[in-house]
């Protein structure tokens, strides 16, 4: 009975520490990379958008057809274009006699001031009549405390009147000018309107078909220079410390399952995406004659380190962050190891073992 209670306390001991397997470390190659998902883009890319709005008259590409710089590709006709012609005419017309000398809006203006001047004038007048009066004590003190008031208040009508009339005048010559500038934006706009490339390219998604209803600023294609490739990538916020500018990039797409293509970072966003928690970088495909389309998506591992003789020990063997169980003159104990290039299943032991290190698996 004792005996079986101490067979049961040493399952139970060594059933809660490390199994009987030992491994050794060994020497390898490693690398530490990244991983990243996202795209590949043209490096020159833009999208096309409508200058007016109007109707698609003529599709003069397709889809996937190279372009040259200046080249055109949509004509659109803007059918309300001489009603807008027409409108900003007669706004101008209006404009203009408004604002001339002999408008009606500024004669009314005139006249009135003219009238509040000759009430100035003869209250001035009769202002001065009184003052000479009251030194010859002639008047009383009341009627010259009224014609002050009588004086003082057509001045200020007559001030406020020449202000109303200035203040039109201005505000009719201002819109003289914007309907000159509406004037000269609706015949400018006469005519078809000529979209063309502005670079040399290959033509991605066009959106409309002839005959459809464009509104103005709305997409019409992309236009994209594939000479010179792309990837732009997301990175999680937990790695984005380890990318820098320069390091290699290994990527795979579905158009080519089984080759490995590489690329260089050239560019860290730093501004981090609030939807996936992740930052956008890009890099540069170098030249190649392999099939690589626009828009197509790609998985990729930034390589961040790498060595060519690293001790290693398999990932399943530490246990925490930093420690292993090792058989030291055969006793089982628990030790810190320093680390160095880690992957996903491997990572390399910089101090703490050696390649005849007995390590436990836990």
């Amino acid at each position: 009975m004792r005996s079986t209670i101490c067979c049961l306390v040493a399952l139970v001991f060594f059933g809660c520490g490390p199994s009987e397997d030992t491994i050794q470390p060994e020497y390898k190659s490693l690398t530490e990379a990244v991983y990243a998902s996202g795209t590949v883009q043209p490096a020159n890319e833009y999208q096309v958008f409508a200058p007016i709005g109007g109707i698609l008259r003529q599709r003069l590409v397709q889809e996937g057809e190279t372009v040259d710089a200046d080249q055109l590709l949509f004509i659109i006709t803007q059918e309300a274009n001489d009603l807008r012609l027409e409108s900003a005419t007669q706004q101008l017309a209006t404009a203009r006699r408004n604002a001339s000398e002999n408008s009606a809006l500024l004669s009314e203006l005139r006249l009135a001031l003219e009238s509040a001047r000759q009430q100035y004038i003869n209250d001035s007048t009769t202002y001065q009549r009184y003052q000479n009066l009251m030194r010859q004590n002639a008047t009383t003190q009341v009627n010259l405390d009224n014609a002050r008031l009588r004086f003082t208040a057509s001045r200020n009508s007559y001030l406020a009147s020449q202000r109303t009339l200035d203040q039109r005048a201005n505000d009719l010559q201002d819109r003289l000018a914007e309907a000159r500038i509406a004037y000269q934006i609706a015949a400018k706009a006469q005519g078809d309107a000529l979209v063309r490339s502005r670079l040399d390219g290959t033509v991605y998604n066009i959106v409309p078909e002839p005959g459809e209803m464009i509104s103005v600023n709305q997409s019409l294609a992309r236009v994209g220079n594939d000479s010179l490739l792309i990837l732009t990538l997301l990175v999680d916020e937990r790695d984005i410390a380890k990318v820098q500018v320069g390091q290699t990039v290994n990527f795979t797409t579905d158009i080519l399952p089984d080759t490995i293509l590489t690329a260089e970072v050239i560019l860290i966003h730093p501004y981090l995406r609030q939807a996936d928690r992740s930052f956008t970088i890009e890099a540069r495909v170098p030249l190649t004659n392999l099939p690589l389309y626009p828009g197509s998506t790609i998985e990729a591992n930034i390589i961040i380190r790498q060595k060519d003789n690293a001790l290693v020990i398999p990932k399943t063997a530490l246990v925490g962050k930093d420690s292993v169980w090792v058989n030291r003159n055969g006793e089982r104990q628990k030790i810190k190891v320093e680390l160095g290039v880690e992957n996903m299943e491997m990572a390399e032991v910089v101090a703490g073992l050696n390649e005849e290190s007995q390590i436990y698996l836990p």
